[in-house]
């Protein structure tokens, strides 16, 4: 009999970590370890009713109980009614069934689990080997394989027609590919074309660069030319006439001209009333004044110097407005502007206004003009256009706007003959803030043509239609001038009733509303022989020329006076 050896140690494969390709048990090794028992099994007698034959020998054991039904056993005769023990050293049986445990094992349980072993099954595989077995087998993926597969590009296919390999060549933008469209292409182009060729630059409606005196200055263009175009351009210097007309010659005669600007003091030079107004709700530089007020708002005008030399303002104006505006609350905007005599005189036109502006800080001011049918009977009720709503800096900045005034078709007009059409700035609601004004100006059409400086002593004397005073200037209403300044002085020989006679230097609009003043400056009062603050025992005669003050009991008449005939 022989001995079973073990092949595999299973217990080994229990202590390696999952996923171990050594923890696999095989069936090989199952195979070797019951083949091994199987073959240590058939030469060994069973345990019980084993028939052996020949000579066994047991090396040792202890037998409980054991039928032998002849023979010796360590030559003592087997067969005699009282078993005898056994002890050997070797035993030979062809079948040995055991129902206890052999060597502290349950052989046949061992023997079902060494039946799933296979033949030559190992517990202590190295990853190498079980890689080494797993590639020796039919359609393994080795390493041969893996290289191969890592070289194949995903969704690479062996079976791709002419069409989709045409098509996925055309579509990848990154291969200048070479498609039907660029066959097309190509076939419309004549051999040896040229584009320079004279022939073909002329066929095609171009210009070669030989055939212009100015290239650079072709290509420069950016915008069109045609007949039917309305190109525009900084400056243009004809060499001939426009429209038959000289234009040069032209514009030096119209140089000489006055009248273009239809605002009178656009360029703010005639300050009679003073040259600074605190907490102001009505007129200030001559033919400006504040056209609506918010009531929170506090609003100051000022008369203010340009540096000379100054290059920021084109016009070269002498001075400029400072509104200052302190906000009070909310409110509507406070209106800072002028007023043009005659609303018919504006009928449709097309506009064009211009002036300077900035403030002390990055605001919104907004341009309006508005028209004013008077007062007396029915007139129409006011109207207002937008101008323009400007981005203003705290550098001055040249605007130009242009509007078309509505019609008046179908208004009425007031019977005081005091129609107007106004230009007004709206000041920034709200918001305390300097904002300054100069050289504006209006005029009909839809260019702005360069600032209309007009003779001060003209510009005067069109304001004076408006106001007029005694007073020197410089010199203000209600000044103490003493009794030898610019005053109206009259004088007889002895008290007797005395008339001031007063001709006004310029035509009024209409019959001035007149107010007079003593030497000291006392309103509405003059100065006699009897001394000042005396009241005068009438002012009348009143026209667009002149008016008389009438005084009793007196040898001496002074006064200074202010005439206003404003819309």
């Amino acid at each position: 009999m022989t001995d079973y050896t073990k092949s595999t140690n299973f217990a080994v494969k229990d202590t390696l970590p999952t996923g171990d390709p050594g923890k696999v048990i095989k069936g090989t090794e199952f195979d070797a370890e019951f083949n091994n028992i199987q073959t240590s099994n058939n030469s060994k007698a069973n345990k019980a009713n084993s028939a052996l034959t020949g000579v066994t020998t047991i090396a040792s054991a202890t037998i409980t109980t054991a039928d032998i039904n002849g023979g010796t056993l360590d030559a003592a005769i087997i067969g005699a009614t009282t078993p005898a023990a056994i002890t050997g050293t070797t035993v030979t049986a062809t079948t040995v069934v055991v129902t206890g445990l052999v060597d502290g094992r349950d052989v046949a349980a061992d023997g079902t689990k060494l039946d799933g072993v296979e033949s030559g099954a190992t517990a202590d595989q190295t990853g190498a080997q079980i890689k080494t077995a797993y590639q020796a087998e039919a359609n393994a993926f080795t390493d041969t394989k893996n290289t191969k597969l890592a070289g194949i590009e995903t969704a690479a296919t062996a079976d791709q027609t002419n069409s989709e390999i045409k098509v996925a060549y055309e579509a990848n933008a990154n291969t200048n590919a070479y498609t039907d469209a660029s066959v097309t292409k190509l076939a419309g182009i004549e051999a040896l074309a040229d584009v320079t060729d004279v022939t073909n630059v002329t066929a095609a409606g171009a210009l070669m660069d030989s055939e212009l005196t100015n290239i650079a200055a072709v290509k420069a263009l950016n915008q069109g030319v045609a007949t039917t175009d309305s190109p525009t351009f900084n400056n243009i210097t004809p060499t001939g006439t426009v429209d038959g007309r000289d234009v040069a010659t032209d514009g030096t005669k119209l140089d000489g001209l006055t009248g273009r600007n239809l605002i009178i003091n656009g360029n703010f030079d005639v300050w009679q009333r003073g040259t600074s107004f605190t907490s102001v709700a009505s007129f200030t530089v001559d033919r400006f004044g504040i056209v609506f007020k918010n009531s929170s708002d506090t609003i100051d005008i000022n008369r203010e110097n340009f540096t000379l030399g100054q290059t920021d303002v084109l016009t070269n104006p002498t001075y400029f407005v400072n509104a200052d505006v302190t906000a009070g609350g909310a409110g509507g905007s406070t209106r800072f502007g002028t007023k043009i005599e005659d609303l018919r005189k504006f009928e449709a036109k097309t506009l064009t206004i211009s002036y300077y502006v900035k403030a002390s800080s990055a605001t919104t001011i907004v341009g309006r003009v508005g028209a004013q049918f008077g007062t007396g009977g029915s007139p129409s009720a006011a109207t207002a256009q937008l101008v323009g709503i400007e981005s203003v800096t705290t550098s001055w900045q040249k605007i130009t706007r242009t509007v078309t005034v509505a019609s008046i078709a179908g208004k009425t007009l007031g019977t005081n003959n005091n129609n107007y059409l106004e230009f007004y700035w709206e000041l920034p609601v709200n918001t305390t803030i300097s904002c300054q004004f100069a050289s504006l100006q209006i005029e009909e059409g839809s260019v702005a043509t360069d600032f209309e400086h007009v003779p001060i002593g003209q510009t005067l004397a069109l304001c004076q239609r408006y106001y007029q005073k005694s007073y020197n200037t410089g010199v203000f209403a209600g000044a103490n001038t003493g009794a030898n300044v610019g005053i109206h002085d009259v004088i007889a020989p002895s008290s007797a009733s005395m008339i001031g006679l007063v001709n006004f230097p310029t035509v009024m609009r209409v019959n001035p509303a007149i107010t007079v003043y003593d030497t000291v400056g006392n309103a509405n009062k003059v100065t006699t022989n009897l001394g000042t603050n005396q009241t005068p025992l009438a002012v009348d005669n009143i026209s667009v020329k002149a008016f008389k003050v009438f005084q009793n009991t007196s040898s001496r008449l002074q006064f200074h006076w202010i005439v206003e005939a404003e819309l």
